[in-house]
């Protein structure tokens, strides 16, 4: 089930929402068929990221607080920090801005203080801080927006797990353009 989980985010990389989708929301009621407490948090855990970047805010919500309780119960701290991130966001995207942001540096210091940015895989942590990153730029704190996405980048570069290189660069390029710093070289507009 959790190598269902992992081909929802392989197919939302490749293009195909609708799929990722499926194959998430199979991952998890796998796992919850199953009764067995590290899969049902590693699957929602994978299914909440997928859900984060197509936008279904909702069922985010209850994946995230589901996340949450489970890895309390059983005492998951990187999960409870990623539940916590994923929580944050969702707080965000319901307008409250000031609280999803505090909840999304909770949940980011409590994944990293685990250990997790070192021995369990990095992707999660680039995710996380374009999460950050978002809600930052839109609480209109661009300087930390930019600082954030650069540490993403940063990272990427580090550990060499690129998957999410091309979005953090993309929305990077979105705050340069809103900010207007992003320019076009002269000799990329010159005409001949």
């Amino acid at each position: 089930m959790v190598s269902q989980g992992w081909l929802g985010l392989v197919l939302l990389c490749l293009g195909f929402p609708e799929q990722a989708s499926a194959r998430s929301r199979a991952a998890v009621e796998a796992a919850r068929r199953l009764a067995h407490p590290p899969s049902l948090a590693s699957s929602l855990s994978i299914g909440a990221r997928v859900l984060s970047l197509i936008g279904d805010d909702a069922t985010l919500e209850e994946w995230g607080g589901q996340l949450v309780a489970v890895a309390t119960e059983h005492s998951y701290p990187h999960w409870r920090g990623e539940g916590t991130a994923f929580r944050g966001w969702v707080n965000v995207k319901n307008g409250a801005v000031a609280e999803g942001i505090s909840l999304l540096r909770d949940g980011i210091a409590a994944y990293r203080a685990t250990g997790a940015e070192l021995y369990i895989p990095h992707h999660l942590v680039p995710h996380h801080l374009a999460l950050l990153a978002s809600a930052c730029d839109i609480a209109a704190q661009f300087a930390e927006a930019m600082s954030l996405l650069d540490n993403a980048l940063r990272i990427v570069e580090r550990t060499g797990e690129r998957w999410f290189a091309a979005e953090l660069y993309r929305r990077k390029g979105e705050l340069q353009l809103r900010r207007g710093a992003a320019r076009l070289p002269r000799s990329c507009t010159a005409r001949p």
